[in-house]
């Protein structure tokens, strides 16, 4: 396992771990609502952060859906870098990517 893979790995497992928390806080708060003598601002905000955090779990949700997407469309990146004759830094070498060094073709 590579450095990349590994800080995908860690990154999911905080989101994962994230969005739990997030529902575990919507349903305490759901439970532990009493609306018997409340004034009607609490009760407006209460139920508003009721809202907040349903909606910020369900854009959760939406993201850790596309994640997967997202990392199949950006690909692998290449893993060595190739110094050029011409340059002194390493340039990672992709048959798709037009480096600064390289002039660009036009048709």
């Amino acid at each position: 396992m590579n450095d990349r893979e590994y800080g995908m790995q860690l990154q999911e497992k905080f989101e994962l771990y994230l969005l739990g928390l997030i529902f575990t806080v919507l349903a305490l708060a759901v439970q532990t609502a009493k609306f018997d003598n409340i004034n009607i601002i609490a009760a407006y905000f209460e139920l508003v952060s009721w809202v907040a955090l349903l909606i910020s779990g369900l854009v959760g949700l939406w993201r850790m859906e596309l994640i997967p997407v997202t990392a199949c469309q950006v690909g692998p990146r290449p893993s060595k870098p190739v110094l050029n004759a011409n340059s002194t830094r390493p340039q990672f070498s992709s048959p798709n990517v037009a480096t600064l060094s390289q002039p660009l073709e036009t048709a």
